[in-house]
């Protein structure tokens, strides 16, 4: 199956969050390693929620809440991350 630009969700969040946290000077290959570790990252989460929501399976309490603690580690880390870009855009 091959997405169009506007399907392409997940490329979209990369390019936002390469433009909050990669310095506009980084080589292409920063910026390409970048990538592949943002998609590993998310590679790694549609897994495991494929796995926990796989096909007439009902999620279980405990994976439930597993997705819920996922979600709550991502919102830490995105508040990190927003202090920390936010402090260099602050300095500058």
């Amino acid at each position: 199956m091959i997405l169009t630009e506007e399907e392409r969700k997940l490329e979209e969040a990369f390019q936002k969050y390469k433009a909050l946290a990669v310095p506009a000077v980084a080589s292409p290959e920063v910026v390409a390693e970048v990538r592949q570790a943002f998609f590993a990252g998310a590679a790694a989460l549609y897994g495991g929620f494929m796995q926990a929501m796989g096909p007439g399976k009902k999620p279980s309490k405990s994976e439930l809440n597993s997705v819920k603690n996922l979600g709550s580690e991502l919102q830490e880390f995105g508040h990190a991350l927003d202090e920390k870009v936010l402090g260099k855009m602050q300095k500058h």
